[in-house]
């Protein structure tokens, strides 16, 4: 479940409703859930902005590693070889990877993140 469609069933909710804690009843108001998810949102599932070109590119090499589609390593190989055919336009984010693959492992579980932007 995507984080937005996680607040659409909470918002079905009427608020504020009541949580049991240990110390008796508290009260979760929908202020308190935005921030959470907001939070979590930022953490786990933040907006990755693409130009359309850099967009264009992942969608060859989600392509071309649909014959694999849990092997994130796979992926960014395919990735690697897409962009040495599109002047390089993921080159900075392919360099980081080799120290830290959170950015690129999140876009690639969760492509509902990426928006396009302009240059």
């Amino acid at each position: 479940m995507r984080f937005d469609e996680a607040w659409a069933k909470i918002e079905e909710e009427s608020f504020p409703f009541e949580i049991p804690d240990e110390a008796g009843d508290a009260q979760v108001l929908e202020s308190d859930l935005i921030y959470i998810f907001e939070e979590l949102c930022e953490t786990y599932a933040p907006t990755v902005e693409l130009t359309q070109e850099q967009k264009n590119v992942w969608d060859i090499a989600v392509d071309d590693a649909s014959q694999h589609p849990h092997d994130l390593i796979f992926f960014v190989d395919s990735l690697e070889i897409a962009d040495g055919f599109h002047e390089h336009v993921f080159e900075e984010e392919l360099t980081k990877f080799r120290q830290d693959s959170r950015k690129l492992m999140n876009m690639w579980l969760q492509p509902e993140t990426i928006k396009v932007v302009e240059k």
